[in-house]
């Protein structure tokens, strides 16, 4: 298998600070891979940040720290999904952005 065959369709978390303040970080160096044709699940109790991580990975929560990469391009995901409006069901691209 080659390298570009090893990555693709993956979602990675690389030390990820996540929190809804920036002094104040709810996940702390959070590191996460899902690679395609694979399940990846996240488990832990209540409150312990679960739903925080996936905002960060879907660009609903920028990150203090780290990356978000999705097949070796960091912050495309955040790129992309910042556009998004609550008050329109759709999705477009973020100013300087060149992927939609």
């Amino acid at each position: 298998m080659s390298t570009a065959d090893s990555t693709a369709g993956v979602l990675e978390l690389r030390g990820l600070d996540v929190g809804y303040y920036k002094d104040l970080n709810i996940l702390q160096d959070l590191n996460v891979k899902a690679r395609k044709k694979q399940i990846t699940t996240i488990l832990g109790a209540n409150g312990v940040g679960k739903s925080t991580a996936l905002k960060a990975a879907f660009g609903f929560l920028k990150p203090n720290r780290g990356d978000v990469v999705l097949e070796n391009e960091r912050s495309l995901v955040f790129r992309r999904i910042s556009g998004f409006s609550r008050d329109s069901p759709t999705f477009h691209s973020s100013p300087g952005s060149s992927k939609t």
